[in-house]
């Protein structure tokens, strides 16, 4: 497969490992950001032991409309979330990691409704909460997809220091957890790339240690802001489109992203069947990291 063999040479390039330092976050939190509040625990199936301030019943038709999943999704289409599901959260266990990004090369892939159907899988299989957060600060969308507005976003807790636990919309039924809303800023690039964004990853992930955090970042080439984020989460992964993707825009995405948290990337074959899904195919690249002999 040509995007196979892209990666290959990609890590040949790179060599086994990738010299690059990786800024870790600080546990500690940085002086002056506000403590993150920690989102409720679950005492069952959508049984939270404390309010969040806001909670959405998804419209079905709205959601199915819209590709997200729902009871009127497919055997099929399930499944192929399934499989990317179980396929991530086993490497991801491995090492220990509890935070992930999702990006692409270019727009128009798919990443965004990747994030938002993974985050429902995964909220669906364990015993865990799901936090969903939109980090496309130029154009946000994950909301816009489950139906909601009018909700203060990461944006909002960062610049005018809106508590975090007010940007949260708990997802009716089910355990997950959505940051996204309505405001946009042009200079993402320095605010994702900002010890304050860093501290404030950090924060979450030692807060919620038993929490899977996914973070849908805008595409790689689209502007500098995936690449100033990706050294504050553990796994990135691609989504990339048949048909769409070319293999040079591919090269370029992995040449500025971090190869040792890679995850992998899901395939989307652009075939789309009659309800309107994508169909996705996931390569890891732990098959891509066998040694030269």
């Amino acid at each position: 497969m040509l995007i196979e063999k892209v990666l290959k040479k990609v890590k040949k390039e790179r060599g086994e490992a990738d010299a690059r330092p990786v800024e870790k976050p600080d546990p500690g939190g940085a002086a002056g950001l506000e403590p993150v509040e920690a989102p409720p625990r679950v005492t069952g199936k959508g049984t939270p032991a404390t309010a969040i301030p806001r909670t959405l019943e998804l419209d079905k038709e709205f959601i199915t409309c819209h590709r997200c999943l729902s009871e009127a999704s497919t055997p099929n289409e399930v499944e192929s979330y399934k499989i990317l599901r179980t396929r991530i959260h086993h490497r991801m266990k491995a090492n220990n990691w509890g935070t992930m990004m999702i990006t692409s090369p270019g727009a128009g892939e798919g990443k965004t409704l990747t994030a938002v159907n993974l985050a429902i899988s995964f909220a669906k299989a364990y015993d865990q909460t799901v936090l969903l957060v939109d980090c496309d600060f130029r154009r946000q969308s994950i909301h816009k997809c489950l139906g909601y507005t009018d909700s203060p976003n990461l944006i909002d807790h960062i610049l005018d220091q809106v508590p975090l636990q007010d940007t949260m919309v708990r997802i009716g039924g089910q355990d997950l957890v959505v940051i996204s809303g309505e405001r946009v800023v042009m200079d993402s690039a320095e605010i994702l790339g900002s010890p304050q964004m860093m501290h404030l990853v950090g924060e979450m992930k030692n807060r919620y240690k038993d929490r899977i955090i996914i973070f849908d970042l805008p595409p790689v080439l689209y502007n500098a802001d995936a690449l100033a984020f990706a050294p504050w989460v553990d796994g990135i992964l691609i989504v990339v489109s048949a048909g769409k993707t070319s293999m040079k825009d591919l090269k370029t995405a992995l040449d500025g992203l971090p190869w040792e948290k890679f995850l992998g990337y899901a395939f989307n074959r652009s075939t789309i069947s009659t309800n309107g899904y994508y169909k996705y195919n996931y390569y890891s690249a732990e098959r891509l990291k066998t040694k030269n002999k």
